[in-house]
């Protein structure tokens, strides 16, 4: 499984993570894992919807 990382930054005015090819319709083998961050600190995202 292919599992790519970012972090992104609400208050950092650049978050470049690159290009991510995924390919449409794998499912199970590839996984974006995504961490919000406010001022360095993981953003607390309780009670909120998020969606792509």
């Amino acid at each position: 499984m292919v599992k790519w990382q970012a972090t992104l930054s609400t208050t950092e005015p650049y978050n470049y993570i690159g290009i991510q090819n995924v390919r449409q319709g794998n499912r199970n083998t590839e996984v974006l894992e995504a961490i919000l961050v406010e001022n360095a600190l993981p953003l607390d995202l309780t009670g909120c919807e998020v969606f792509f």
